[in-house]
């Protein structure tokens, strides 16, 4: 081997050898990059997936060093950014920088080129001698040969780098290594964004969490307070002694409240002063907190040296809380430790007067409370109040029973008197427990539980054991004479009084016992003594002495005595009132008889007035419900509701019986601490006859100052609730600075919220008496004041929908204005390329000048047309516009590889192509777009200065034929209209190539298809027009014929059908020979006329002319001519039925179903015997429709092609050449049927 041959061999060897070496280098890299990109994208923990990659990428690049490094932009409190070191890997020998606490932050001050390409997407590094100052001596004194820094990018922003230094040697990395890294933080920058992504939900998750657990402290809170308000009822009922429940209350309240303080005060008139004072009864203090008194509470205060917002509530028997800091003007304000910071008073009521109130202090923090929680505290000042009740009629009760007892020791000095102070002495109770009942039953406002306090003190009062409240009822089906029933309604019993007797006595005993505990008596059985009743007369006494069978009844029950008293209302029985004994007997005196019956009717007399206020208080609220509905539906109805707002107003103001009636607008307001301002206007008022209307400047805009009371009623309807006032001293301030001296004795005041906003009001005045209105009144006008909102707020947001619906009219308008100026430009080309398409012949030229109009448009700086060859699986260029040239093929400045066949997957380019269903564009800056490019066009491109590309598939229906591309120097940004364009230009292209390949391929086959289809026509015309008519020439002769031999006629008449076959004249001929005989005659002739006839339609058939019958009569009329003249004087019987209205037909259909009607007539004439032909032509909207019927000799039925009558196969050829339906149905002896369906498309439908 020669010298040069071995030099030769060793440099191809040591070629493969390093070609060998970076094969396996790029193998290693890619393996650590996929390794490492893998251990990103599955590790959920973000820290450990880092850690677990770094090493992973640096064994695997082999470098000594691997930072993450995040950066951050300037603040006001550090101008410089700087990055900060976040992770690191480090080989053995190499020290790590995140130990060197100096190390740790880098700025960007004096490395702003190195951010510059960092934020340009660009990867910075190489060796470290090359670098540029600053950056040069801190890598060298960091003992770095050669670093690489990678961009970072998280949700599209610059995150940091991943940094690779070389400290023993300078590296110099490949494309494919840095490609890689540029994989590996891209995998780094979506793991950054799912961290991200994770640490939110886990925030969110936790403050989810937080809300969560404080509604459940609410609700710990709530339950507990219900416990301890149980509990503290539980201990005011088990326990008769004060002195020992009220403090085990205030405790059990202030630890199951966590408050500091539980006190109880006193509401005590003082006669001197002439003013009521709290004064301090009893009180809780928790550990470590002071009494009041040690805290400068001075006992007792005067009430009215509290703010009026403050009392106010307390006085109508509502609760009130306040914040400390609500008194700076009435307690110093510098408080001591101990001192409140927020406090709660409830009312405690007594026989509905205002007795004290309950009070809890909350010294560490300011507690707000809320209504349910102020709710249940109510239920625990009324379990006081109730005790407190009660411990007073223990106390009347122990002073009355020592006083009956002295009574009792001074009468013990003789008989008489003895008899006569018992006798008074019980007089005297029985008249005090009456009294005290009355008293009850008068003043309260609850009717069943003042009925049963009453009841519970007749009871104790009297010394017996059960009292009962029985209502007397008939049935509303009941007959006349009926005696009704008795309904416990109330029932007071001691407690040491046993339960009714279960079992004992007769089963008539029980019978009645067990009636009575469904609390409903019964008259049968019992009847005189509901008719003692109904007189009027009371029933009872001793049980023994009772007669049966209502003394077994009450010994059942364990009663001694028994005592009913009747009560009569309106000259009725209302029911009764009965006392019972169940340990002794009892013989009650006249005296006692009739001080019970005031009793009972006083107790019947309350409940009876109870329901009738309940009644009309019913049905006072249906009728403001009636009414507030009535305006909420002319709100309703209509669309301005201030035409609207002055019958609103008068509706309501008539409902409420108010005096006047007026919305107001609240226009602007301010509401400080001590002052503020008010400015509104009247929008509508109404007031009754005889009242004034407020003043006319109330109807403008009026501003007037806040102060005082008016200031803490404007603070409460600020909140959303309706405020009020009773008697001019409550609301002097508002009388004084608005109402301006109109007498007003109260007036309550809605606000109206609309969107949670305050608008305005609705005020309801009484002029003349002072009004209260209850919380149903008040909850019916709040829904009113809600109704005038709604109204508002729907009129508010039609017109803001309106204003919205003008906007978005103006901006579509415009943007139609600008999207049809583009249209025009757009249809302009698309107009000159069709005029293009149409002059010129030429594709190529065609494709060239579209290609040219194209780029234009869109500003491109060329365009190329490239072909697919599916054979070869190849695309080839075809046409190319440059700089306002057309370049058939390649253009001389084009790329070597476009003049040779490019291979569809050279990348994958062509498959984004075929598959995207518009054009799309590609950013050649982007490097994951750049690498869709073709990678031998890379350096022309990037020569040529093109930054974009767009591509716009051609197919014919879905099979790609090739793609037009464009070139820019610039990124474009093409609108929906050049897309659009762009697209319809390429069809235009695609159609036009498509058209001259079709052009060329099908000249043959249209050729050969045209021959075929004229041929087949003749065919069929010339069958349906002479053969039909000679079939009715012989037809015509065979009837001739037959007579003829009838007659026995001369041999001339025999040699007749001979002759006519030589010809149709020399038969006509012959056939005038036999004028002597009339009926062969007339045979003859319609015989002549049929062959002029064929003839004719011969002539007319060859000149592609329609069917003569069709030229003056219409379809239906020509098919029952044509079948009367060819059936008549035969033996057939022939019926032509129409449905449908007739329309016009085209006229190749009118000829084509006359020609088929003649030659299925023409065969059942010949060939089948019929008897019987029916033919049925029915017109329907979108299709005609033909069917034919014989009873022949019929036939079987074989595929078309095996049939002989070329008639059968013109008609299903007509048929089908109209993309109709034919049918053909026959057998042997029983007859044939054809159906035929041709659609028909109809103007219009």
């Amino acid at each position: 081997m020669t010298p040069p041959v071995q030099q030769n061999n060793q440099a191809f060897l040591q070629t493969i050898e390093e070609r060998h070496l970076m094969l396996e280098e790029s193998g290693r890299i890619l393996t650590a990059t996929v390794a490492a990109a893998n251990v990103m994208l599955t590790q959920d923990d973000f820290d450990i997936a880092v850690n677990m990659a770094l090493p992973i990428v640096g064994k695997g690049l082999n470098v000594d060093r691997v930072i993450l490094k995040e950066h951050f932009d300037p603040t006001s409190e550090r101008p410089a950014g700087y990055f900060r070191f976040v992770y690191e890997w480090a080989s053995e020998d190499v020290p790590l920088q995140t130990e060197d606490p100096a190390g740790i932050e880098i700025s960007d001050q004096g490395m702003e080129f190195v951010l510059e390409s960092l934020k340009n997407n660009k990867i910075f590094g190489g060796s470290v001698e090359r670098l540029p100052e600053p950056l040069r001596s801190v890598q060298m004194k960091l003992g770095v040969k050669s670093t690489y820094a990678v961009p970072i990018w998280v949700d599209s922003e610059f995150w940091g780098v991943i940094a690779l230094d070389d400290c023993h040697r300078t590296t110099q990395r490949s494309e494919a290594e840095l490609e890689a890294l540029i994989t590996l933080s891209n995998c780094i920058g979506s793991a950054i964004a799912r961290d991200r992504t994770r640490t939110e939900k886990e925030t969110i998750a936790l403050a989810r969490a937080a809300e969560l657990e404080a509604y459940n402290q609410d609700l710990r809170d709530r339950d507990a307070l219900l416990n301890c308000v149980n509990l503290a009822v539980q201990r005011l009922v088990a326990t008769d002694d004060l002195s020992m429940a009220l403090p085990a209350v205030l405790e059990i309240l202030g630890i199951g409240t966590r408050q500091c303080r539980s006190y109880i005060l006193q509401n005590i008139w003082d006669e001197e002063a002439h003013c009521s004072n709290f004064e301090l009864l009893l009180e809780w203090d928790a550990p470590h907190i002071p009494d009041k008194r040690k805290t400068g509470g001075q006992f007792p205060v005067p009430i009215d040296s509290f703010p009026d917002r403050l009392t106010a509530p307390l006085k109508a028997g509502k609760s009130t809380q306040f914040l400390a800091r609500d008194l700076d003007g009435v307690l110093p304000a510098d408080r001591m430790s101990g001192q409140a910071r927020s406090l709660v008073g409830v009312p405690i009521m007594i026989s509905g007067e205002w007795w004290g109130l309950l009070g809890l202090d909350d010294c560490i923090a300011e507690r707000i409370w809320s209504e349910a929680e102020i709710t249940v505290l109510e239920t625990a000042a009324t379990a006081i109040g109730n005790a407190i009740a009660r411990d007073r009629a223990r106390q009347a009760k122990a002073a009355a029973e020592r006083l009956a007892l002295i009574e009792r020791e001074r009468a013990a000095r003789a008989e008489e008197l003895e008899i006569a102070n018992a006798v008074l002495t019980k007089r005297d109770r029985w008249l005090e427990t009456t009294a005290a009942a009355a008293n009850q039953l008068l003043s309260a406002t609850d009717v069943a539980a003042s009925v049963q306090a009453a009841l519970a003190t007749i009871g104790e009062n009297l010394e017996c054991d059960r009292v009962s409240v029985m209502q007397h009822r008939v049935e509303t089906d009941a007959p006349a004479n009926s005696l009704g029933f008795l309904r416990v309604l109330y029932e007071w019993q001691a407690e040491d009084t046993g339960t009714e007797a279960d079992g004992q006595g007769d089963n008539r005993a029980n019978h009645q016992a067990n009636r009575f505990k469904r609390y409903n008596i019964s008259s049968v059985g019992i009847e005189d003594w509901f008719r003692q009743l109904l007189n009027g007369r009371w029933m009872g006494g001793i049980v023994d002495e009772i007669e049966e069978p209502f003394r077994s009844f009450q010994q059942s029950r364990g009663v001694k005595s028994i005592y009913a008293m009747p009560v009569f209302i309106e000259e009725r029985l209302w029911g009764i009132v009965s006392i019972e004994h169940c340990h002794e007997a009892k013989q009650l005196s006249a005296a006692e008889i009739a001080v019970f019956q005031t009793a009972a009717t006083c107790v019947s007399s309350a409940i009876y007035q109870a329901n009738v206020r309940r009644d009309r208080a019913a049905q006072e609220r249906s009728r403001l419900l009636s009414s507030v509905a009535e305006a909420a539906n002319l709100l309703l109805k209509s669309g301005d509701y201030t035409q609207v707002l002055f019958d609103v107003v008068q509706l309501l103001g008539k409902a409420v019986m108010c005096d006047r009636c007026s919305v107001t607008r609240t226009l602007a307001q301010h509401i400080g601490d001590e002052q503020g301002f008010l400015k509104l206007k009247f929008l509508q008022e109404w007031h009754r006859p005889g009242i004034t209307s407020s003043p006319p400047a109330f109807f403008e805009e009026v501003m007037m100052p806040l102060a005082g009371d008016l200031l803490a009623f404007r603070r409460q309807l600020m909140q959303g609730e309706a405020a009020s006032f009773v008697s001019p001293n409550s609301g002097r301030d508002y009388q004084q600075n608005i109402l301006e001296g109109h007498s007003i004795a109260s007036m309550v005041v809605v606000p109206i919220m609309v969107q949670e906003e305050y608008w305005g009001e609705i005020s309801f005045a009484n002029c003349s008496e002072p009004r209260v209105y209850n919380k149903a009144e008040a909850a019916i006008l709040q829904v009113a004041a809600e109704s005038v909102a709604a109204a508002i707020s729907r009129q508010a947001q039609d017109e803001a929908l309106r204003r919205a619906e003008t906007t978005v009219l103006e901006e579509r308008e415009c943007a139609a204005r600008n999207r049809a100026a583009e249209l025009v430009k757009l249809n302009e080309t698309i107009a000159r390329s069709l005029s293009t398409l149409t002059a010129t012949p030429e594709l190529d030229d065609f494709l060239g000048q579209l290609l040219d109009q194209m780029s234009e448009q869109i500003g491109a700086c060329k365009a190329y047309l490239f072909l697919y060859d599916k054979d070869t699986d190849t695309l080839n260029q075809y046409v190319t516009a440059q700089a306002g040239e057309i370049h058939r093929g390649v253009a001389p400045g084009d790329p070597e590889m476009f003049r040779h066949p490019i291979p569809s997957d050279r990348s994958e380019v062509w498959k984004m192509i075929v598959n995207s269903s518009k054009p799309f564009t590609l950013d050649r800056k982007q490097p994951a777009q750049a690498e869709l490019c073709w990678p031998d066009t890379l350096p022309w491109h990037e020569a040529e200065g093109h930054l974009g590309a767009t591509c716009a598939c051609m197919k014919v229906g879905n099979k790609p034929i090739g793609f037009i591309t464009f070139a820019f120097r610039h990124l474009p940004t093409l609108t929906d209209e050049q897309l659009e364009f762009i697209q319809a230009l390429t069809n235009q292209a695609t159609l036009a190539i498509h058209l001259t390949r079709l052009a060329k391929r099908s000249q043959t086959a249209a050729l050969s298809a045209a021959l075929t289809d004229e041929r087949n026509r003749l065919a069929r015309e010339i069958h349906d027009t002479l053969a039909q008519s000679f079939t009715g020439i012989s037809l015509q002769l065979e009837a001739a014929k037959g007579l003829i031999h009838a007659a026995s006629t001369s041999k001339i008449l025999n040699d007749i059908p001979d002759k006519f076959e030589l010809s149709l004249t020399s038969k006509t001929e012959v056939l005038d020979a036999t004028a002597g005989l009339s009926e062969a005659e007339v045979y003859l002739n319609r015989a002549g006329k049929l062959a002029r006839q064929g003839l004719l339609e011969a002539r007319r058939s060859v000149r592609a002319l329609r069917a003569q019958a069709l030229e003056t009569d219409t379809l239906p009329k020509a098919l029952k001519t044509a079948i009367q003249e060819m059936t008549l004087d035969s033996a057939m019987q022939a019926e032509f039925t129409l449905i449908g209205t007739p329309y016009d037909l085209p006229e190749d259909i009118q000829t084509n179903i006359l020609r088929i009607g003649q030659e299925a007539l023409t065969n059942a004439l010949r060939h089948a015997q019929a008897q019987h032909f029916s033919l049925t032509l029915q017109f329907e909207p979108h299709r005609i429709q033909l069917r034919i019927a014989d009873d022949g000799q019929g036939c079987e039925i074989e595929p078309f092609s095996n049939l002989e009558s070329f008639g059968l196969i013109g008609m299903r050829e007509r048929v089908l050449y109209f993309d109709g339906e034919f049918t053909f149905d026959s057998a042997p002896g029983k007859g044939t049927v054809i159906n035929i369906v041709i659609p028909v498309h109809r103007a219009g439908t």
